[in-house]
């Protein structure tokens, strides 16, 4: 896999001084740590080193030369074709916006598989033609690497809900906080004292992730839930303690009966707003500060069929799912099926989540089915074969391909792949199909008996089988539906 590096990571990656060290170099660094282990390679654009060495510093231009000396070049990097250009703009030769567009460039003509980039500006042109997912932020590129190459795989974590004032002040997660919040520590000492409710995943030197949460039902005529305070450390990056403190969140909305949630953030928070947006909350304005509400509703307040099937699951699930659509039963070996969906084990505390993939929403499947019907919103019940022989975990699907050209696959379904490199590799000897899904939170227990004595199946599934309409009915009331 090669993945080419922009400006704003190398800069970071590489500090010649005390003061060229950021808030993300950490993470950064663990990102080119991982990419040496898993032997994928780094490179740079010949235009990036032009800008590099564009320092007027003459020391720092030298001693950055040689640090750069490190990573690859890339050689003969595409030009930017003129569809490119009508799609992007055609600015002046040699300036920032250039060099962005020479970037995408070689992710469009495929010189490279990903692009790592802190740059909003080039997320929302690869959002443009269609590439968001060959974009990818640090933290992202962590987890794709982790996924890809499972041996750098971190120790379980879990979710665990539990009091303000079990939080140490002192931890590193709340630096960023205290700089963008005057009065942060007044504020999380009220929250002590008032022993504010706080989901909390640990990490390995301190805490991990964290959402302070508040009960608003009085000050509204319904029930609403704030997320207070909604924070992943910069060591934990990469790990999707994001999705699964959303997860968590919308669990407990679920099991409280809250109709909403909402929060508050700061345009400048890109990625925090692309995480809720893509999960179901709507962004608007405050009238009276610069800060902007994400709001999540759990029930419509519309009819269901103004929305597609798929949309209306992303706007009020994970629970809620259209019932419109098809259902299929999807089988899966029970390996895959503990590392898809930790939360289904036993074993395991509740909330908990073993990788990044079986803390996201968003998954991936993968397998040798010859089903061709899916679509956009199509209902997966999972059947975990062999061993417990029922379906636990529902799905909603997103998308699908098919392919035998393991770098297709894996740029596919990106960080949410269950699978390592050479599990894929060798999948792909054959057609493999290709399932990007979001987990629904469904607490539904159906066994292979009540599947048949239910006329949903005519025999163990053997591949991707579609629920007969016989057996549509009494699948809908499972579900809730």
């Amino acid at each position: 896999m090669r993945f080419l590096l922009d400006t704003n990571i190398l800069i970071p990656a590489e500090p010649t001084s005390t003061a060229d060290v950021e808030l993300t170099t950490p993470v950064v660094a663990r990102l080119i740590g991982l990419l040496a282990a898993a032997k994928f390679s780094a490179f740079i654009h010949p235009s990036s080193i032009q800008e590099l060495l564009g320092d007027r510093d003459s020391s720092r231009r030298q001693l950055r030369q040689q640090l750069l000396s490190k990573y690859e070049t890339l050689q003969a990097p595409p030009a930017v074709t003129e569809s490119l250009h009508q799609e992007l703009g055609a600015p002046q030769p040699g300036t920032n916006n250039a060099v962005d567009n020479e970037l995408i460039a070689a992710v469009e003509r495929n010189a490279v598989n990903y692009l790592v980039t802190n740059d909003d500006r080039i997320h929302k042109k690869l959002k443009r033609i269609n590439l968001t997912h060959r974009g990818l932020y640090p933290s992202e590129a962590i987890g794709l690497v982790r996924g890809l190459a499972p041996q750098e795989t971190p120790p379980p974590p879990a979710v665990r809900k539990g009091f303000c004032h079990e939080l140490n002040r002192e931890d590193s997660i709340f630096e960023t906080l205290r700089a963008d919040y005057e009065g942060f520590d007044r504020w999380l000492e009220k929250c002590q004292l008032n022993h504010r409710d706080v989901f909390i995943v640990d990490g390995d030197d301190g805490v991990g992730a964290i959402a302070i949460i508040k009960d608003e039902s009085n000050e509204h005529s319904e029930r609403v839930l704030k997320i207070c305070c909604f924070k992943v450390a910069e060591s934990s990056r990469g790990l999707k303690y994001g999705e699964l403190l959303l997860k968590s969140i919308f669990d407990y909305c679920v099991a409280q009966d809250y109709s909403r949630t909402y929060c508050t953030c700061f345009p400048k928070q890109t990625q925090l707003l692309a995480i809720l947006t893509d999960f179901g909350f709507t962004i608007s304005p405050q009238k009276t500060s610069d800060e902007l509400i994400a709001e999540k509703r759990f029930a419509p307040v519309e009819n269901i069929n103004t929305l597609a099937p798929l949309d209306f699951h992303i706007q009020f699930g994970p629970a809620l799912i259209h019932p419109t659509n098809e259902i299929f039963v999807v089988p899966i070996e029970p390996r895959f099926h503990r590392m898809l969906f930790p939360d289904m084990e036993e074993q395991l505390s509740f909330l908990a989540g073993e990788t990044p993939f079986g803390n996201s929403i968003r998954k991936a499947y993968l397998c040798h089915s010859p089903a061709k019907t899916l679509t956009a919103g199509s209902i997966l019940l999972f059947y975990r074969s062999s061993d417990y022989r029922n379906i636990q975990a529902v799905g909603v699907t997103e998308s699908w391909i098919r392919s035998t050209d393991p770098t297709e696959i894996i740029q596919f379904v990106g960080q949410r792949t269950v699978y390592s490199k050479a599990t894929i590799e060798q999948m792909a000897k054959s057609e493999t199909l290709a399932i990007l899904f979001r987990y629904a939170t469904t607490d539904v227990r159906i066994t292979y008996d009540d599947l048949i004595n239910n006329y949903c199946l005519v025999g163990a599934p053997q591949s991707i089988t579609r629920i007969k309409s016989s057996g549509v009915e009494w699948i809908q009331q499972q579900l809730e539906m």
